[in-house]
């Protein structure tokens, strides 16, 4: 081979070289852009396999890269050095400014009930029914040591903006003024006390009331909108504990009318029974509680059939 040749040759191989290095660079880039918009956006997150495949130019694992798992020697490496390469490359401009955006992926890291009307706060994520502004369900993160993890003195007023519990709705939430739902949120702070870390799913239920041949719901009209108001409220607790690495979770019922006490143990529920009374899903990787006493081991399936 002529010395034309070779040098067209060499030329050809690091032209074709530093466009596959671009290509790769530009996809790592493109990666940790859409990471970082998941972060802020719990719809991305919602739909992050769907947008996955456009960013599968070179393989690479995704999920395990989002969520911090662990990851192949290459994924590794790119998560090493793609970053800071970046960094130096396209520094983002300063802008003091600009509030802080919270890192979603906390308060999702178990997903959404449903996808629809999400409002993100930086202390929880909710959905809204389109009708109205009340809450269809609401996840917030506990942690051991943080102040949220304390217990709030009244849990109406906890709850007073996110399920429209104003002075003229006393109906929306008055089981949060039950003894019965103050020791479900005293058991949720124990909880997080002992395990160190408990995601709370809480909100309402519309079951139509009847006497055997009718049926209906009970609606009241706040400023011009008219409300169904909740026959019932849910809360599903997902519990990380610190010896284990498996998860467990527990799901209660508080019915909503009454002055009733009784204790909250005694409304666990399934998890289905809540998907099936509101439509939301929850996640299926997690496993109910498992007991030991007495040498036996048991798992805990102790919930009501029938909501009271």
């Amino acid at each position: 081979m002529s010395d034309p040749q070779q040098r067209f040759g060499v030329c050809a191989l690091i032209g074709v070289s530093g466009v596959l290095c671009g290509a790769f660079v530009q996809h790592e880039v493109s990666i940790i852009h859409l990471f970082e918009a998941i972060k802020r956006d719990p719809y991305l997150y919602y739909y992050r396999h769907r947008l996955y495949p456009f960013l599968s130019t070179f393989s690479t694992d995704h999920e395990g890269r989002l969520l911090n798992r662990s990851v192949g020697l290459k994924d590794k490496l790119c998560q090493m050095l793609i970053p800071r390469l970046h960094k130096v490359l396209m520094p983002k401009p300063k802008n003091d400014g600009e509030p802080s955006v919270a890192n979603m992926l906390d308060l999702i890291k178990y997903g959404l009930p449903s996808a629809e009307n999400l409002v993100v706060h930086k202390d929880y994520i909710m959905s809204q029914e389109q009708d109205m502004k009340s809450a269809r369900w609401i996840i917030e993160h506990f942690r051991a040591g943080d102040g949220n993890a304390n217990g709030w003195p009244n849990d109406f007023l906890r709850y007073k903006n996110v399920f429209l519990l104003g002075d003229d709705s006393a109906e929306m939430g008055r089981a949060f003024k039950r003894q019965i739902w103050h020791d479900l949120e005293q058991y949720v702070t124990l909880k997080t006390q002992e395990c160190g870390s408990v995601y709370s799913y809480t909100g309402p239920i519309y079951m139509p009331m009847g006497n055997g041949c009718t049926w209906w719901v009970e609606y009241r009209k706040l400023d011009s909108t008219v409300t169904p108001i909740p026959t019932h409220y849910f809360k599903v607790l997902i519990f990380e504990s610190k010896v284990q690495a498996q998860s467990t979770i527990e799901a209660y019922i508080i019915k909503n009318t009454g002055n009733g006490g009784g204790s909250f143990r005694d409304r666990r529920h399934r998890i289905k029974d809540i998907e099936r009374y509101t439509g939301l899903s929850f996640s299926k990787d997690l496993q109910p509680k498992v007991l030991y006493d007495n040498g036996k081991i048991e798992i805990d399936l102790a919930c009501r059939q029938n909501i009271q």
